[in-house]
């Protein structure tokens, strides 16, 4: 069907508690960014050429389109929605609730992508436009998730021990900081 569905018995109220109505606008916009790769015929490039367009691209994709569609909504903002810095960053609670666990391949079918995928694809197209969202490939977009590198690494949740851990920052912040 040529539609957009959701669960109004427990998602969106759920969605609603936690990260308010402009969480709810963001959800929705990006099922509607869903809905507009089918209809550009995204869904059967992706059929066709799995790795040109792998999950993880075409969620960063939609949540690049709701970032579009919450840009428009600030600059227009309709009757009765607050859309204030506070209700935009309670927003994005919506898409870091919808994360992937760590240790998650990004080549995974189900991908969604981690925190920073997610916030800093919706900041793109916050900042730009469909045609923004609609460019984007796995050749221009950095994909920050990552697999966990080995056994050790997924038993420890990908922490590393503090003494690895101290000499990697002791290494690397003087180098950052300088």
């Amino acid at each position: 069907a040529d539609a957009v569905v959701w669960d109004a018995d427990v998602l969106i109220p759920q969605v609603l508690r936690a990260a308010g109505p402009t969480g709810v606008l963001v959800v929705l916009a990006h099922e509607v960014g869903h809905a507009v790769q089918t209809r550009l015929g995204v869904d059967d490039l992706q059929a066709r050429q799995p790795s040109r367009y792998p999950t993880i691209l075409l969620e960063a994709m939609a949540d690049c389109d709701a970032g579009v569609a919450l840009a428009h909504f600030a600059q227009s903002p309709p009757p009765g929605l607050a859309l204030g810095a506070n209700e935009r960053d309670q927003a994005m609670s919506a898409l870091i609730a919808f994360k992937d666990p760590l240790g998650v391949e990004p080549s995974d079918s189900g991908a969604h992508g981690n925190a920073f995928d997610r916030v800093s694809a919706f900041q793109d197209g916050y900042d730009g436009s469909a045609a923004t969202c609609a460019s984007m490939t796995t050749t221009n977009r950095a994909f920050t998730q990552r697999a966990f590198g080995s056994r050790q690494d997924a038993a420890r949740h990908g922490n590393l021990p503090v003494d690895q851990l101290l000499v990697g920052v002791g290494t690397d912040a003087p180098v950052a900081f300088a």
